[in-house]
């Protein structure tokens, strides 16, 4: 899959207020964009 490089991508943490605030202005400037969610703890390799 081929992205393109003006594509705007938010990664972020679950429930971050930061980021909740980037998509608030991304949606206010009616920016297109895509979140990828990024994991605040490591999943166990067990």
């Amino acid at each position: 899959m081929s992205i393109p490089s003006s594509e705007i991508i938010l990664y972020a943490y679950p429930q971050s207020p930061v980021a909740e605030k980037i998509r608030v202005a991304l949606g206010i400037k009616g920016l297109a964009w895509r979140s990828v969610e990024i994991l605040r703890l490591p999943q166990s390799q067990t």
